[in-house]
């Protein structure tokens, strides 16, 4: 018995092992050599060659895009889309093209289906390039818990991946389904509707948006505000702008700056000139400089920095342009902290550094980008022209 167990015991550690390695190895990066833009595995092997102009990666600004330029993406669901001679297409996670550059235009993968443009018409294709839902649409959104927004004749309605129609095109605009609700315009005002088509609350506000662990941010003619699934105010429509909710603290914009409120809508910091929302329990706060506030409004680390980005796993990178203090020797370079505010990873000399992601953070020293771990170990030397955060392929 006591072999037996044992025996179970090893296997259950050789497994996780397994696990970890193949974890590891499903994450790449979008990198930049002497050829181009391709996506590299960490072992410095090619998924996709580097052949590309550029590299896009998820929620990236794009401000004057030159439509001859040949462009990878980040992967979505195993598939990374690509464009050449201004049409898109998809690469496979095993660096495969097999979805080739026809379309006018195309989204990421979500659901195991992509919306694609063929000519002026939307509709949906299989990780092969099969029409799953032919492109009669005139425009749509990705499919999301197997429903999606679609517009025909200027009105939104949502099908399934079937192609059928759950709710009819009578929408001016539509948001994705959240749980059971979507967010949809009609006659000028928004409200929410559930999946049979009724209206669950009113048409009535100037914006909303989708609901997000039971709330959505809405606006009114007094301003922006956020209510839950009975369309009660738990936030007051009384702010310029308003973000979700971060572990019960969201962020506001008032015309004298920025601040943050609880729940139930009460201000309970001062005002900053400069204010992010939560991440990993602080959020970046700027009062002439740059410091970090808890959830409670109290400071975790003074404002002592030029520039000052998200805590990511109790790490975050800022940057002293200007220090009145000599003895502090980071001038004009990044610099990791902790929640302390003690500098991290002093060996290496950072001309410029990124968030972590994965447990790598990209970083250029000596003009080139290489990749640290958590630890601050140089774990890809800097020999790269550019590159991206490590990415989940699958």
């Amino acid at each position: 018995m006591k072999i037996f167990t044992l025996y179970k015991l090893q296997l259950l550690l050789l497994c996780s092992v397994i696990s970890s390695i193949a974890d590891a190895q499903n994450l790449a990066a979008g990198v930049k050599s002497n050829g181009g833009w391709g996506i590299m595995r960490k072992d410095l092997t090619w998924i996709i060659e580097p052949d590309f102009d550029r590299f896009w990666h998820d929620r990236m600004v794009v401000v004057g895009d030159d439509p001859g330029l040949r462009i990878i993406c980040s992967y979505h669901e195993g598939m990374a889309r690509a464009r050449r001679g201004g049409k898109w297409g998809f690469y496979n996670k095993e660096g495969k093209e097999v979805v080739k550059c026809i379309f006018n235009e195309e989204y990421d993968f979500s659901d195991s289906l992509a919306a694609v443009k063929k000519l002026n018409d939307w509709g949906f294709i299989d990780k092969e390039g099969n029409f799953v839902i032919e492109s009669v649409y005139d425009e749509a959104q990705s499919f999301y818990n197997g429903i999606a927004a679609v517009k025909v004749k200027k009105k939104w309605g949502f099908i399934n991946k079937r192609g059928e129609w759950m709710i009819p095109a009578e929408y001016s605009d539509a948001r994705k389904f959240s749980g059971s609700f979507a967010a949809v315009e009609y006659k000028g005002k928004w409200g929410y509707i559930n999946k049979t088509n009724n209206w669950i609350i009113q048409p009535q506000f100037r914006e909303a948006y989708s609901f997000n662990n039971g709330f959505a941010r809405v606006k009114t003619e007094s301003g922006w505000g956020m209510i839950d699934t009975t369309g009660s105010f738990i936030i007051p429509p009384e702010y310029e702008k308003l973000y979700p909710l971060e572990d019960g603290v969201a962020r506001v914009r008032l015309a004298e700056g920025w601040a943050y409120v609880d729940n139930k809508g009460k201000l309970f910091t001062p005002l900053f000139q400069n204010a992010e929302d939560f991440s990993d329990g602080a959020a970046r706060a700027r009062k002439k400089l740059w410091g970090y506030i808890k959830n409670n409004g109290s400071w975790l680390i003074e404002p002592k920095f030029d520039q000052a980005e998200d805590f990511i796993n109790g790490i975050a990178r800022v940057r002293l342009d200007n220090s009145a203090d000599l003895s502090l020797s980071h001038e004009g370079d990044w610099k990791y902290i902790d929640k302390k505010g003690n500098f991290l990873f002093e060996n290496l000399k950072i001309e410029k550094g990124e968030d972590f992601h994965n447990g790598f953070a990209r970083v250029k020293i000596n003009g080139s980008w290489g990749y640290i771990n958590e630890k601050g170990e140089l774990v890809i030397k800097p020999q790269f022209g550019g590159c991206f955060d490590f990415m989940e392929v699958d």
